[in-house]
């Protein structure tokens, strides 16, 4: 093998990396149990998309909140929220485990369109029998007087009852705007821009070599 083809054996193996590295990743929704003494919420999100949600458009958060209780009794779950960025919420309830975009039984909107309160204060959301799980969905966007340059919000469900009390947040605080990767078209560019230039050295190299005696 020529020193030329190694060289282009080489460019060729860095368009691959920088290829790979222009992909766009895309983020699936995680799932995370909180299980205090006798209560459990399971929170599913995209909190990746949740980190700029400028760029998302809005943020599907589900919960399932249930109570394994020693006696009858009621769990209130609640919202709360602080920080700088505002945002609106909407927040209903299934009779079954939501699917995808869809619930398969009955649903109730408990906040349709809901400018957050983010001062801390708690938001009642629905109170149910302890006998009951409580499947939660709540979409968050940005609130129409949202500034990019904003900071975050934290936003926090709390369920609370049977003797008990556990919350949840996202695993980082929503945001108007995150870390935008580079283009893919800009690294594309930048990959065919650095081949070529190799290329170009590859040549002038064994065209040097060729002309020595």
């Amino acid at each position: 093998m020529t020193r030329l083809m190694v060289r282009v054996s080489g460019a060729a193996a860095l368009v691959a990396v920088l290829a790979a590295g222009a992909a766009p990743a895309w983020a699936a929704p995680s799932t995370e149990t909180i299980q205090g003494e006798y209560l459990r919420i399971v929170s599913t999100a995209d909190w990746d998309a949740a980190k700029s949600l400028g760029t998302a458009g809005a943020v599907r958060w589900d919960l399932d909140v249930s109570a394994d209780a020693p006696d009858p009794g009621s769990v209130a779950i609640e919202l709360s929220a602080k920080g700088d960025v505002p945002l609106v919420m909407s927040a209903s309830t299934c009779s079954e485990e939501w699917k995808e975009i869809e619930c398969p039984g009955d649903t109730e909107a408990l906040l349709v369109e809901w400018a957050v309160v983010r001062d801390g204060t708690r938001t009642p959301l629905v109170v149910l029998a302890s006998t009951e799980v409580a499947h939660l969905r709540l979409t968050i966007v940005l609130g129409p007087e949202a500034d990019e340059s904003a900071g975050a919000t934290e936003v926090r469900v709390h369920a609370e009852g049977a003797g008990d009390a556990v919350s949840v947040t996202p695993d980082a605080p929503l945001a108007a705007t995150g870390q935008v990767p580079l283009a893919p078209w800009i690294t594309g560019s930048a990959a065919i821009l650095m081949v070529t230039g190799l290329l170009m050295i590859g040549r002038r190299h064994t065209h040097d070599e060729v002309k020595q005696p």
